[in-house]
């Protein structure tokens, strides 16, 4: 006999919570889970969760406890519940225009994406990190809108954007971390559960945690389950506050050390009348108070010490008493790097070869060099630098053409697909079919959400904060000062071209990266004696139309073929008269 499927259902603008364990004892709530004790086992099994919390969706909607919002541990959960609970509902009667716009965008610019497309059809979404960022805005302003019935998103949404949402159903409480298996952190549940019932919206709100067994039997056994699940939810006190070094100090991490060595450095200016810092900082660590074992903290101060004043580049502080930066130090201290990863940033520059032919040269030889800092933590890049055989799509050879391409405005799905380790791929799905998003279920969207995480994680993040310490590094020992490190790294960020066209991403303007490249590329084919910045300037008394049309007539007669959204072009041109570039 089949058990109820169950969840928790926790009411939360009542006067003190309540929690109420429901069971579902209906043939169509479909599966009974268990615990998995291999992937396999959890791959099998999750169809059926996905099954289950959609007609529980559908049952809440009926109940008028929509606007719903589901929050999964991962990208691939968003995708494939979103569509499991589109096709539960069906497509919806009525389509408000703008959500019709969204889908015809999706379907034009980023055709990979028609399962989302399809989707929004049942007023249903997803929303993860690997979505363009106009795609991902068009699905925030639907939601707040109230157009959506239901959206299916990562924890980043939840952290992060205030929408009105009157019920929240939180579909994975076992999370990993690293490759460790637990409980969703308690912080965590309670800012999701803040996230229906939002005032000004509606009077109240309610989340439903569901009582999902796909982890270890240690966590997730029928004997611990519940037990755990009332610890993150409801604990008997706050949890303690953590040292967020101590593990990595103890398992003599890399990181650990970094951050230590970095809040040194940056300690000296900060004190610059102790005579005994070393003292002075264990005695204001939360670390060092609250652990019983202090030699290894106490270990590792002084090695950083000891490096900091005798580094192989150079020293960065003098032993005088107190200890003081020298100028290099001062430099380094303005990275927010730790002393070794900036005594490797002075020989990365030094090292660099005169002349590359392009930046994404430039920013191949300098990752390489750099990659091994413990700043950059990124597991996926750094086996494929390790290891030949890495299944990582992105190999080191990649990062020089990823970068240009990235920088010319391209999606992140044209440079994936572009990939040699995807174009030598014998996986049965094509690649092709599913950048025309022929292949709903196809096994490139995880790939593709390992490429994606490279650009967040890598390309855009950590690159442009090693360009930035190059910047500071360079300007005191005066090393290829003929590059401007800040502007590109303001360019890496954006994926844009051009400093104009990076300020214009900053200020939020909404017009895409590949739109603005093509501007800037049309703009200095018009007129090579002129700067893309110089031509603005010269359009400053210029009304918004004006700036319009000028810029519509050169992407016509020198970027022919270049889709025209004339509406991107307008927002464009009132930024720039806004701005003026005085």
């Amino acid at each position: 006999m089949r058990s109820p499927a169950s969840f928790v259902a926790t009411h939360v603008w009542a006067p003190g919570v309540k929690v109420r364990y429901v069971g579902i004892d209906d043939e169509r709530a479909i599966a009974l889970l268990r615990p998995v004790r291999h992937p396999g086992d959890l791959r099998q099994q999750q169809p059926l969760l996905y099954a289950n919390v959609s007609y529980l969706v559908e049952l809440l909607l009926k109940q008028d406890k929509g606007p719903l919002l589901c929050i999964c541990s991962t990208k691939a959960s968003t995708r494939n519940l979103a569509r499991t609970i589109a096709t539960r509902i069906g497509d919806s009667e009525t389509i408000s225009t703008s959500l019709t716009l969204l889908s015809d965008l999706i379907r034009r610019r980023y055709p990979y994406l028609e399962p989302l497309a399809r989707c929004l059809g049942s007023r249903v979404a997803y929303h993860n990190a690997g979505l363009p960022r106009e795609v991902r805005k068009g699905i925030e302003n639907e939601a707040r809108l109230g157009n959506l019935v239901a959206v299916v998103a990562t924890t980043t949404l939840a952290e992060g954007v205030d929408l009105p949402f009157r019920s929240t159903i939180v579909v994975d409480w076992i999370v990993w971390n690293g490759d460790e298996q637990g409980a969703i952190d308690p912080l965590l549940f309670r800012n999701l559960v803040g996230r229906s019932g939002r005032a000004g919206y509606h009077t109240e709100g309610d989340t439903y945690v569901i009582d999902n067994p796909l982890g270890g039997i240690e966590i997730a056994g029928a004997n611990v389950r519940r037990t755990n699940q009332t610890n993150v939810m409801f604990p008997d006190s706050p949890p303690s506050l953590e040292s967020v070094v101590q593990k990595d100090i103890f398992q003599s991490q890399p990181e650990g050390s970094a951050v230590v060595g970095s809040q040194f450095l940056a300690s000296i200016p900060e004190n610059p009348n102790d005579d005994d810092l070393i003292t002075t900082f264990l005695s204001l660590s939360y670390f060092y108070s609250s652990s019983t074992d202090h030699s290894r903290l106490e270990q590792l101060l002084a090695a950083q010490r000891a490096f900091i004043l005798d580094g192989r580049s150079g020293p960065l502080a003098t032993a005088a008493s107190p200890i003081q930066l020298t100028a290099l130090g001062r430099a380094g201290n303005y990275t927010g790097l730790s002393p070794r990863s900036i005594d490797a940033v002075v020989d990365a520059i030094t090292a660099l070869p005169l002349v590359t032919e392009t930046a994404g040269e430039l920013i191949s030889i300098l990752f390489s060099s750099l990659v091994q800092v413990p700043e950059m933590t990124h597991q996926g890049i750094l086996k494929s630098f390790t290891n030949s055989r890495s299944i990582f799509p992105v190999k080191p050879a990649d990062i020089d053409p990823i970068t240009n391409y990235w920088l010319n405005g391209w999606d992140q799905a044209q440079i994936f697909r572009r990939l040699p380790w995807v174009i030598r791929s014998k996986r049965g799905d094509s690649v092709d079919e599913w950048f025309r998003g022929e292949l709903p279920e196809s096994t490139w969207n995880e790939a593709f959400d390992s490429f994606v995480g490279f650009v967040d994680g890598v390309l855009t993040s950590f690159v442009p904060w090693i360009l930035r310490a190059c910047g500071y590094v360079s300007t005191e020992t005066g090393t290829r000062q003929d590059i401007d490190w800040s502007s590109l790294a303001d360019m890496i960020e954006t994926g844009t071209n051009s400093p104009w066209a990076s300020a214009a991403m900053r200020d939020g303007v909404e017009v895409t990266r590949s739109t603005l490249c093509s501007i800037d590329m049309a703009l200095v084919s018009r007129n090579l004696e002129l700067s893309p910045l110089f031509f603005f300037e010269s359009l400053a008394t210029f009304s918004v139309e004006s700036i319009t049309n000028s810029i519509i007539e050169s992407l016509t007669v020198n970027a022919a073929g270049t889709y025209m959204d004339v509406e991107q072009i307008e927002h464009l041109a009132r930024w720039m008269k806004s701005r003026q570039f005085q």
